[in-house]
């Protein structure tokens, strides 16, 4: 299979809080669909919705608290954004109500970034795998959301989110 990098970023910015009470989750192949309206938010940031999966190619998506491995999360490309323009150095996971954690690897190293980059979802489009150390993030037992946060290249920031399970 020929995987593809999408043609452009993203330009359109919406609107997008995720305050763990809601599920403001895009379907895994298409990343900028469907965005949950804010659920009484004190404050809305404008930002780019990603489409992420979490244990890429599982269903579960299980988050086991006292692990010491790391959880896999994958920012998912689409024709409409490209992996490519993530700053690398900007992402963290956690909790949809943080604090989030940053990724295990030095992403900023060129060479390094590019290892991480695959089609986890077979859709032809390059997604971005990032890893994080399970003891380092902020999950407690009942946690269903899991977000990423970020920017691209260009400053823009983003966010998506999946749902998950945590157990100890």
């Amino acid at each position: 299979m020929k995987v593809r990098r999408a043609a452009a970023t993203l330009a359109v910015i919406v609107p997008f809080a995720c305050t763990g009470g809601e599920t403001p989750t895009a379907p895994r192949t298409t990343p900028l669909e469907a965005v949950t309206e804010s659920s009484g938010a004190s404050s809305t940031a404008a930002s780019i919705v990603v489409g992420i999966d979490v244990r890429p190619n599982t269903v579960a998506n299980r988050i086991p608290l006292n692990a010491n491995g790391t959880i896999p999360v994958a920012i998912l490309g689409a024709a409409e954004f490209d992996v490519t323009t993530v700053d690398p150095l900007s992402l963290a996971f956690g909790p949809a109500d943080g604090p989030w954690t940053s990724p295990v690897h030095d992403l900023g190293i060129p060479g390094v970034f590019d290892d991480h980059l695959q089609d986890v979802n077979e859709d032809g489009f390059i997604d971005l795998v990032t890893h994080y150390r399970v003891p380092d993030l902020a999950f407690v037992d009942g946690d269903e959301l899991g977000c990423l946060t970020g920017a691209t290249l260009g400053g823009d920031a983003l966010r998506g989110c999946d749902p998950v399970t945590t157990k100890p």
